[in-house]
């Protein structure tokens, strides 16, 4: 069962390996990369979100 979050404007998160920390807050949490902005460079954040849009993540 996923956890019900209500609201998250925006927080960053520093992580080992972005795409083990892709997978688990997907997994987890149902999370998704943002499509607008999958180009960032290598070194910028992997933004993610949930569908409703309220709930949002900076994969460093």
């Amino acid at each position: 069962m996923k956890p019900k979050l209500q609201n998250i404007d925006h927080i960053h998160v520093f992580v080992s390996d972005r795409g083990d920390a892709l997978d688990w807050y997907s997994n987890i949490l149902g999370l998704k990369p943002l499509e607008e902005i999958i180009v960032l460079p290598e070194s910028g954040p992997l933004m993610i979100r949930n569908n409703e849009g309220n709930i949002n993540i900076a994969l460093f």
